[in-house]
């Protein structure tokens, strides 16, 4: 629900800028803020969830084994992006 507010008052300011004369055409305004607004969304979820499958590891205890799994880092690294971007994309 909250995307969705801050999304719209993001884009309310495009309206009231164009009413108050500051712009002319509000409608590239809102698809830039629109788009831009749409995007920090998507990647505060996607390093949201990373930053909680880390959380998670800690309370569990399991993150000292995760991390010494035979496994280079950045195939660590890469399974939690991939968790989140896919994790993100449902929500």
């Amino acid at each position: 629900m909250y995307g969705v507010v801050n999304t719209l008052a993001i884009t309310f300011i495009a309206k009231e800028a164009e009413q108050a004369g500051i712009t002319t055409d509000a409608s590239h305004l809102v698809l830039f803020l629109l788009l831009g607004t749409l995007v920090w969304a998507y990647l505060s979820a996607v390093l949201d969830d990373i930053s909680l499958v880390i959380t998670w590891e800690r309370w569990e205890g399991t993150i000292e084994h995760t991390l010494m799994a035979p496994v280079s880092r950045a195939v660590h690294l890469i399974g939690m992006s991939i968790f989140g971007v896919l994790h993100a994309i449902v929500r």
